[in-house]
């Protein structure tokens, strides 16, 4: 899939992006991108046409902050690049003034730079005393924004020992005219080759996410109990029949196929990129199952490089969804192994299938126990008010007696990985019951 790219900028920065891309062919290879250029001399010459589609690019390069600013004030752009002039650049431009004036440069007002890269220049120009940086609100009239550039250099160059160094030559030419020191801060070559290419770089990452093979496995639980409540044969099947509807519906709209794999589960084909544009419907296809049938439906959604790797992760965001949660759930897990979920959520919380951290690891195997029950416990225990858990928990959420889940606790108190914080009054006959605060 080739990428495109709305470059909106001066001639001159056009001129010199058609040049880059003639001689670096192969950092820049012109057959996977398109450039779709606009031009301008001044801001407010930005085309209202470039910013009409913003749904066929995959990002907007801009020759200057200020136009970039001035644009988003017309459209909101999802992914934006401003090519900012480097600390070689100004550097170099300094340098060669101090050369050709012979006078050591104390103060400079700039634009067309970003903090860092004046912060880095600072320090090959230690004599710099001040350094002004355009950073200013701009005004929300177009009309202004050059005024307000212009205006910016002119109130700090009244004081002839501040250098005015700008990246529009327009700029320039009207501070030259009214015999302020200025210069032009240039693009410096491998600057702009290599933000082009971290750009792509990270275009590409993208889309290659965006490809991802997403399933989906849609779990309404106990459809059989419809026929154990008195329905007539036809009105159950009706029901299933609607249902199958709602599934089509949504399995359309995310360009997806579907397939019934028996026992109320059903499987939703599609990608990552698709899904994830939809996911507020897929919480609606929650809502209107459960509404139809009067049970509760649960989604488990996995994304993978394979097939056979995402519906892994769906079956096991769909265990998540099925043991912690009861009805209208939906949890995902990544092609990483990380657990995202309630996806209704806002505060959702992330679970790892997998760790790294080697001394984790060895105490959960002398604890005999998986990270997955380990990281389902925590997540249980981080949303409790209290931030603990006790064996009742544990056997509520795992499903298993309570025995059992006192001896998971304790191994994991006797493996330093759980504390006991308190005790809890038994309702009958017995001794206290321990509440325990799983160590994350």
């Amino acid at each position: 899939m080739r990428i495109h790219l709305a470059v909106i900028g001066s001639n001159e920065f056009l001129a010199l992006l058609r040049q880059l891309l003639e001689m670096h062919p192969s950092t820049l290879p012109t057959d996977e991108f398109v450039l779709h250029e606009h031009s301008y001399e001044r801001f407010e010459t930005i085309e209202h046409d470039a910013l009409e589609t913003p749904d066929q690019m995959d990002a907007w390069i801009y020759s200057d902050e200020l136009a970039c600013h001035l644009a988003a004030t017309r459209a909101a752009l999802p992914k934006t690049c401003v090519v900012s002039r480097d600390a070689l650049t100004l550097v170099a431009v300094i340098a060669q003034y101090e050369r050709e004036s012979g006078d050591q440069v104390e103060a400079v007002s700039v634009d067309s730079m970003c903090d860092e890269e004046v912060q880095d220049a600072l320090v090959a120009l230690p004599h710099l005393k001040h350094v002004y940086r355009y950073q200013r609100p701009l005004s929300s009239e177009l009309e202004h924004g050059f005024e307000d550039l212009l205006t910016f250099h002119q109130v700090n160059g009244r004081d002839r020992r501040v250098l005015c160094i700008s990246g529009s030559r327009l700029v320039v030419e009207r501070l030259q005219a009214a015999r302020l020191p200025s210069l032009f801060l240039p693009y410096r070559e491998k600057s702009v080759i290599h933000q082009l290419t971290a750009l792509l770089h990270e275009i590409k990452s993208e889309q290659f996410k965006r490809s991802q093979v997403a399933i989906q496995i849609v779990q309404v639980s106990n459809f059989n109990q419809l026929m154990n409540q008195n329905h007539a044969f036809y009105d159950i099947y009706r029901t299933y029949l609607k249902t199958q509807g709602l599934l089509l519906d949504y399995t359309e709209q995310v360009l997806g196929t579907f397939v019934s794999i028996g026992n109320g589960r059903f499987m939703i084909f599609s990608t990552r990129g698709i899904v994830e544009n939809q996911m507020d419907r897929a919480n609606q296809l929650l809502q209107q199952i459960t509404g139809l049938t009067k049970l509760a439906a649960n989604i488990g959604m996995g994304y993978g490089t394979t097939a056979i790797e995402a519906e892994k992760n769906a079956r096991l965001a769909l265990n998540h969804a099925e043991h912690v949660e009861h009805g209208g759930c939906m949890y995902l897990v990544d092609e990483t192994g990380a657990l995202h979920g309630p996806l209704q959520n806002l505060n959702k919380a992330t679970i790892k299938f997998r760790t790294d951290d080697k001394e984790l690891s060895k105490r959960l195997h002398h604890a005999k126990l998986s990270i997955v029950t380990f990281e389902r416990m925590l997540s249980v225990q981080e949303a409790s008010a209290q931030k603990c858990i006790t064996a009742a928990v544990v056997s509520e959420i795992l499903g298993m007696s309570e025995r059992n889940a006192r001896k998971i606790l304790a191994s994991l108190h006797g493996n330093d990985l759980a504390e006991v914080v308190g005790h809890e009054t038994p309702t009958t006959k017995g001794r206290p019951r321990k509440i325990y605060r799983i160590k994350g």
